[in-house]
Parts: structure tokens; sequence; C-alpha cells
């Protein structure tokens, strides 16, 4: 994987939990004052799991990374 890019669970869709999908995206763009780190584990709260599953209103724009 290049250097420019970076793995990532995203959804294109909204749905049940089928719909995570792994994805190279570019890594964000770093600004004054923040780091970047390599994450080993992480996992799903509450309110991303409503995200997926009930859609707009609060989700961000499509494909997303919650």
């Amino acid at each position: 994987m290049p250097a420019s890019m970076m793995q990532a669970m995203l959804i294109e869709q909204f749905g049940g939990p089928e719909v995570f999908q792994r994805a190279q995206i570019g890594r964000p763009q770093l600004t004054p004052g923040h780091v970047l780190i390599d994450v080993a584990a992480s996992s799903v709260n509450p309110v991303d799991t409503k995200i997926r599953a009930n859609g707009p209103g609060i989700a961000p724009a499509l494909p997303a990374v919650l």
C-alpha cells in the first residue's frame, strides 16, 4: 500500500453490519497541532451503530468512515 493511503472500515449505504467494507482511503492531511497515529484495533460505539442502521439525520455524507 502506498504511504499516501491507509485502510479504513467505511459505509457506502445505510443498513446492517454487512454494509461495513474495508477500503483503502487517502491519509488525512496533517495541519499544525495535529498528529497521525497508527491504530492497531478499534471498536464501534452505539452512536456509530445507530448512524449505520438508521441513515440520514446526524449521519455524515456517504461514503463515510464512522
